[in-house]
């Protein structure tokens, strides 16, 4: 299984998840800038790889976030704003829980080993103003299947 193996796999499943709304990778804040209703967002990020005693190992992170909408409301408490942040935190870590699970035992589990627990980093206004989700990291290996003359 290739980059591009690994790099297709993993958008077709986010492209397929209800939730979801678009897929990107490359450079992300050239994404951003992009003005469209692009949201809730995916975004790919392969981090390093190292060649390793046969296998090829990935670190893979993916970014999920989506617009946090204020209320015009007054806030009635500062534990739940006025704001839907707690929703967006919500959704989007369960896109990336189903990633995961799908990845682990489901239908993505296919010719890779996941080599570490997914961690999963919470951030707000990261990127640009009134954004927020969670970056999710893993390792997978694969079957370094480079032939050598």
């Amino acid at each position: 299984m290739s980059y591009f193996d690994i790099s297709t796999k993993l958008h077709e499943s986010l492209s397929n998840d209800p939730l979801v709304n678009q897929v990107t990778k490359g450079d992300l804040s050239s994404v951003l800038l992009q003005k469209q209703n692009m949201f809730p967002l995916c975004h790919i990020m392969f981090n390093n790889t190292t060649f390793s005693n046969q296998v090829v190992n990935y670190n893979i992170s993916i970014l999920c976030m989506d617009a946090v909408d204020f209320s015009k409301d007054e806030t009635v408490t500062l534990y739940v704003g006025n704001n839907n942040e707690d929703d967006v935190m919500n959704s989007t870590l369960a896109i990336l829980n189903r990633l995961y699970e799908q990845m682990y035992r489901g239908s993505l589990k296919i010719n890779y080993d996941i080599l570490s627990d997914a961690t999963c980093e919470p951030f707000f206004d990261k990127f640009t103003d009134s954004v927020a989700g969670w970056a999710m990291t893993f390792d997978i290996s694969t079957e370094n299947t480079m032939v050598i003359y």
